[in-house]
């Protein structure tokens, strides 16, 4: 069976991976930035996918020994990765980058 990891898993568009690899078969790992988060995503896919199918972890990607933790903790649930997505993203202010714009009219 192939394995997947999807950053940013627990909702928007890499909720929505989670689900559409788990139809189709695939083993899926995936992280959230909270404890939260992941708790109340891996409840959800619980009530509708086996549970040996996923496994959630917390992990921000910022921190390279959460990447690390994400892939080991993977590797010692399903044995391999096939795929790995980078889906998880933090969306800032864009003043500085605006203001820059300005003084430049």
């Amino acid at each position: 069976m192939k394995t997947v990891v999807i950053t940013g898993g627990t909702r928007g568009i890499g909720a929505g991976l989670v689900r559409d690899f788990l139809k189709l078969g695939w083993n899926v790992s995936y992280s959230g930035t909270s404890d939260i988060s992941v708790e109340k995503s891996s409840s959800l896919l619980s009530a509708n996918y086996r549970t040996e199918s996923f496994r959630a972890f917390k992990c921000d990607v910022t921190i390279e020994k959460d990447l690390i933790s994400l892939w080991d903790n993977t590797i010692k649930a399903f044995g391999q990765v096939d795929i790995w997505v980078n889906n998880a993203g933090k969306a800032s202010e864009q003043v500085a980058f605006i203001k820059s714009l300005l003084k430049c009219s």
